[in-house]
Formats: C-alpha cells, structure tokens, sequence
C-alpha cells in the first residue's frame, strides 16, 4: 500500500504519505524554496489518530506512543482518504484487507 498527497493551506505546503509500516510527513511555507524534511513514524509508534471538523479543513492530528503529537490542517476530502487507508491498512484491527481504491 501506498498513498502520497499533497496540499497548501494558509500559506504552508504539507506532504503526507502513507505506507505499509510507517507514515511520512513534511511542512514547509509555500514562499521557501529550501526541501522540506521529511519525519517517518513507524505504524507501531502511532498511538491514534483523531479529525477534528473545521468547516473546508479537517484537523487530523498524529499522537505516537511516546506522546508527542502533530496537528496538521487538510482539505476534507484528503483526510477521508488518508482515514480510509489508514483504517483499512494489512494488519489493522478490523481491516477489509487491501489497500481499497487506486491510489491518489
């Protein structure tokens, strides 16, 4: 499985990519020209992941197992679909299997 996307909001750029063990994630404002660096969080140092509805954006925040958390703003659509694979990932409690519908 995988799953990258892309996205601006309020000036800053975020990337965020899904794999089969780890997730990757990166911020840096849109005005930069410098490459963003990239943090990896392996699945098993994720304790959860919560949305939170604001209108156009959806909060999702990132807590790991050591408590640290990262809050990031995205479109609504680009959450349901990182939730949905994320749900659904090989090996997660109640997954259908497979990695659900083509990647974006």
């Amino acid at each position: 499985m995988r799953f990258c996307t892309r996205w601006e909001v309020s000036g800053r750029w975020f990337e965020v990519c899904l794999f089969d063990d780890h997730f990757l994630y990166a911020t840096r404002p849109v005005s930069s020209a410098d490459e963003p660096e990239f943090v990896r969080v392996g699945h098993d140092c994720i304790a959860g992941i919560d949305t939170v509805d604001r209108g156009a954006l959806t909060e999702v925040t990132l807590t790991t197992t050591s408590g640290t958390s990262e809050t990031v703003p995205c479109p609504r659509a680009v959450a349901a679909a990182l939730l949905t694979r994320w749900t659904n990932r090989p090996g997660a409690e109640g997954a259908r299997g497979g990695s659900g519908p083509a990647d974006a």
